[in-house]
């Protein structure tokens, strides 16, 4: 893995590579948060079994995509790293799916934020047309399919 610095206007900016990136990402999907709170034991009220069907129904598809990831990084002869959950997480135990629901929303809206990151570092080093782009804009796509089935929840 290499990690790159450029300067530009006095300011440092670490610039990842495509492994580094890969990795990151198929970590925000397999050890991703909804499948996190499906593991948490969350209260359930009457009547918002809806939202937690639908975090477990991104959790699925998130797991999944994940495997897509690794099959391409290893196509690629890319070194797989996974991570456990952040530790952070452990705070979410026993809560209700009602709270879980809103940090999960606020959760996607920052990974969106992040892969469009993650697609500009790629852009810019050349990678326009590479399949790592390719899978970062899918996973981009599902993200806002994600906070729309989430929003529509509310």
């Amino acid at each position: 893995m290499q990690i790159f610095c450029k300067i530009s206007k006095d300011l440092l900016t670490i610039v990842m590579d495509k492994e580094e990136i890969l990795n990151s990402f198929y970590n925000l999907n397999y050890n991703s948060l909804s499948s996190y709170i499906i593991q948490a034991c969350p209260f359930i009220p009457e009547g918002k079994e809806l939202v937690f069907n639908t975090i477990e129904n991104i959790a699925r598809k998130q797991k999944e995509f994940s495997v897509r990831i690794v099959e391409q990084m290893e196509a690629d002869d890319m070194l797989v790293t996974s991570f456990a959950y952040p530790i952070t997480m452990s705070e979410l135990n026993y809560l209700s799916i009602e709270y879980l629901h809103q940090v999960l929303l606020n959760e996607l809206k920052a990974e969106l934020k992040q892969n469009f990151a993650f697609i500009k570092e790629l852009a810019e080093n050349g990678e326009e047309n590479s399949v790592a782009l390719s899978l970062l804009e899918k996973g981009s796509g599902m993200l806002g399919d994600f906070i729309a089935m989430l929003e529509c929840n509310v």
